[in-house]
């Protein structure tokens, strides 16, 4: 049943995100240096996988299979299930990973769990069709979602203990270069890697299309780059839209928005990002 809500989330994110993609265009055109950016490296990353890893292929054959049926139903009217948050509200436990130079001090720590919960904030406000007063969201109540950082049942040796939120600190558990991973020791989670990117030519975010939670088979984790990750309300020096360049623009924790959309199953829905170009004319954008 989790698979029919995902159909829906898609109508929902591009009903609720597209306020705000205008206002990035407005951006770009007052910061052309944004226009070098590589967004999302996703339809890269899922091309390579789907031609290498036969686990990840057959879970993303059998949720667009499943999509399709669900679909096909809908439409005929033969779906006999009231889709609209049928089983109640789906709650993920995010877990989130900071690279090594990240959290070094007490007060770098509690800096960037701040940052975490900006972010959780952000998410749950996109998910649910609340980020803009204006936003309508198809069905109600928006994608039956809600995102949630957890505080019990952590994995042995993260050194954490039940009540402590599920943030690691100083490249404990991350990915490799620009890579999504299976952090083994944390199955079960919605693994976030929080890692710097784009000084090393890497993109904004990068995540699997279908993540698997569970440890073994398909990546359990995603990459934000540190700049893009929670939002400008809160000032760490390490990672946050504030920690980065004079006019950085991508301060609303959006982009952690867009890769848990692959991570779920959701491709881009348009040409693939080819140079960062917002305005869709000679190259495209994720």
């Amino acid at each position: 049943m989790k698979r029919i809500l995902l159909i829906f989330l898609s109508i929902t994110l591009y009903t609720c995100l597209n306020a705000q993609d205008n206002a990035l265009l407005d951006a770009v055109n007052q910061h052309p240096e944004i226009q070098k950016i590589k967004r999302c490296s996703a339809d890269e990353y899922h091309q390579q996988q789907m031609q290498d890893d036969a686990d990840y292929r057959q879970a993303y054959e059998e949720m667009m299979d499943f999509r399709y049926e669900t679909i096909d139903a809908m439409n005929s009217n033969q779906s006999g299930v009231d889709l609209y948050c049928p089983n109640g509200r789906i709650f993920i436990p995010i877990a989130v990973h900071y690279e090594a130079g990240m959290g070094t001090t007490a007060a770098e720590r509690a800096c960037l769990t701040d940052l975490v919960y900006t972010q959780m904030e952000e998410l749950n406000l996109d998910f649910n069709g609340q980020n803009n007063p204006g936003c309508t969201t198809s069905p109600p109540g928006g994608s039956c979602i809600t995102f949630v950082l957890a505080t019990q049942s952590h994995p042995n040796g993260s050194g954490l203990s039940n009540g402590q939120p599920a943030i690691t600190f100083n490249g404990a558990y991350t990915c490799p270069a620009s890579s999504p991973c299976n952090i083994s020791d944390w199955g079960g989670y919605m693994n976030v890697v929080i890692q710097n990117m784009l000084d090393n030519g890497g993109p904004l975010g990068i995540a699997p299309l279908n993540g698997n939670p569970n440890a073994g088979g398909s990546a359990n984790a995603f990459i934000v780059d540190r700049c893009g990750f929670g939002t400008n309300a809160v000032n760490c020096a390490t990672a946050g839209p504030n920690s980065c360049t004079a006019g950085w623009q991508y301060v609303s924790g959006r982009t952690t928005t867009h890769e848990i959309g692959h991570y779920l199953g959701l491709p881009h829905t348009f040409c693939g990002d080819q140079g960062g170009d917002p305005q869709g004319a000679t190259d495209c954008n994720c």
